[in-house]
């Protein structure tokens, strides 16, 4: 075991052993002192508050000055409180949004990480999850008409899409942010769902496997024109929005020559894509997997555990075109294989 967090949450309250921004930062010190000097091969990730906020646990940390102060952790739990009169396409919008506004925020912490002599700084995203909680009692803001069936959650195609937009965002900065991950793998986070004998996925498990073939990949540049929405209002941690581009993309070429496109759209509509790939040796033929629910809140479950799964084809490349017809809450991802031998 190579990668040790130092601590769990412990700004917060709910947690065992919860301390202040200074009370953390004197035991990370310690800790990871002790730690290392156990394993000096061991990588140590010091926890950090939602967001990165610029308050005192961060400054504290911070001022530390540890050689050991890396890696700082984020957890990407953004709470909202819904009700009746909510829109839920709103909601879901708000959500796969958030991802812009928190990429706005690890730009700022990078530097002040820098700023406080941390020489590579990088983030972790240790636990990933839409964390919406039903509260019909809450005196709600909106004219919508929502019904607790339409709330998005882990278990929903919204989550995966989540996640992808997350990892388009997380692209953009350029290494960064080295790890990103879900909590506990079964019955929290991670996809794998288990009631009695019965076992099943939920679609980000799917996501999981499409996001594969990123590992180890070399991001290339991609220029994306698509349309753009905002939202109505701000819903618990995540702000109102303006200017979230419908379509996201991370583009890469992995270590055996494919280059691997994953799409994001998380419109309300369907739309078409016209992709044009240059600068590299042409390919007739091309690999689309989608995974897509009919509404953002479509889940699967034990009666129906492939209702949301992952169709694959192959599509005819024309002149480095490929035109995708992409339906709203879909993450695509298209592989274009090396230049084939004649």
């Amino acid at each position: 075991m190579k990668l040790w967090e130092i601590g769990n949450e412990l700004y917060g309250r709910w947690q065992v052993g919860w301390t202040t921004g200074a009370g953390y930062a004197d035991r990370f010190v310690r800790f990871a002192e002790a730690m290392t000097e156990a394993d000096p091969s061991i990588d140590i990730l010091a926890t950090g508050t939602p967001g990165l906020q610029d308050d005192d646990w961060s400054q504290a940390l911070l001022a530390t000055r540890s050689p050991h102060l890396r890696c700082v952790t984020d957890h990407t739990l953004a709470w909202t409180p819904i009700g009746p009169r909510d829109d839920p396409w709103d909601i879901f919008q708000g959500y796969m949004g958030q991802p812009l506004a928190a990429g706005r925020q690890y730009r700022s912490f990078r530097a002040a990480m820098i700023a406080a002599g941390v020489a590579q700084p990088h983030m972790a995203l240790t636990e990933m999850q839409i964390f919406a909680s039903w509260n019909p009692a809450q005196a709600q803001q909106g004219t919508g008409e929502m019904t607790r069936e339409q709330m998005v959650d882990p278990a929903t195609i919204a989550e995966a899409v989540y996640f992808a937009a997350y990892l388009c965002e997380c692209a953009r900065l350029d290494g960064f942010v080295n790890l990103i991950a879900h909590t506990a793998t079964v019955n929290h986070g991670g996809g794998l769902r288990k009631r009695h004998e019965r076992v099943w996925v939920n679609p980000i498990h799917h996501c999981h496997t499409l996001a594969a073939p990123l590992a180890g990949a070399t991001p290339v540049a991609a220029t994306l024109t698509c349309g753009a929405y905002a939202t109505k209002r701000a819903y618990g941690c995540i702000p109102q929005l303006e200017q979230v581009s419908i379509l996201d993309t991370v583009t890469a070429l992995a270590p055996t020559g494919e280059l691997v496109i994953v799409l994001v759209q998380r419109g309300r509509q369907s739309l078409t894509l016209d992709l044009h790939i240059a600068d590299l040796p042409p390919a007739t033929t091309a690999e689309v997997a989608s995974l897509a629910g009919d509404l953002p809140w479509s889940r699967n479950t034990d009666a129906e555990p492939n209702l949301i799964k992952p169709h694959i084809k192959q599509i005819k490349i024309m002149h480095g075109r490929v035109t995708l017809d992409l339906a709203p809450c879909t993450v695509t991802r298209v592989v274009v294989p090396p230049q084939q031998k004649k």
